[in-house]
């Protein structure tokens, strides 16, 4: 029985099974870098990065998806966020390179309140369940750990103080 089907039969019991259809996808997302930065440009949405051979997921959300995408984009950026907040989508993306991945872009929010798009990427938080997702709440830090030597850097900070 393969993972897909397991995972329907499950969903299905439990009555919760709903196709994710993207509003866009892109699959050589180096080579569509440009096409990224411009189909997003002033626009603020949910998407999802996903590996290609684990299956395993990132859901995210910003009010300006271009500057956000594109932070994905900047090496120096996804080792910083590794070293000070131990991500995983980012560890991910640097071992295993874009070509490992693809991106989807799950849904365009229109309005102008940030509570609405947090509210809709906990809804995909919740349906998806990605595994790269360090924090289980959108738009919160709760059951963020910092690692020990974050914890020491900020023991440090406040010796001074």
């Amino acid at each position: 029985m393969s993972l897909f089907t397991k995972y329907k039969k499950n969903e299905m019991k439990n009555n919760k099974y709903e196709k994710i259809i993207s509003v866009k996808s892109y699959s050589n997302i180096y080579l569509e870098k440009k096409e990224i930065y411009k189909e997003n440009n002033n626009k603020r949405g949910i998407y999802k990065w996903t590996h290609k051979k684990s299956g395993k997921s990132y859901v995210g959300s910003s009010i300006i998806l271009s500057r956000r995408l594109g932070c994905y984009f900047c090496k120096s950026f996804l080792e910083g966020e590794v070293k000070k907040n131990n991500s995983l989508i980012y560890k991910a993306l640097l071992k295993d390179g874009y070509s490992s991945f693809t991106l989807d872009i799950l849904e365009y929010v229109a309005s102008d309140d940030k509570k609405q798009l947090i509210k809709k990427e906990q809804y995909y938080i919740d349906l998806i369940k990605p595994e790269y997702n360090i924090l289980r709440t959108a738009g919160s830090s709760l059951g963020f750990k910092h690692s020990i030597s974050s914890k020491e850097r900020m023991a440090k900070e406040k010796l001074g103080k």
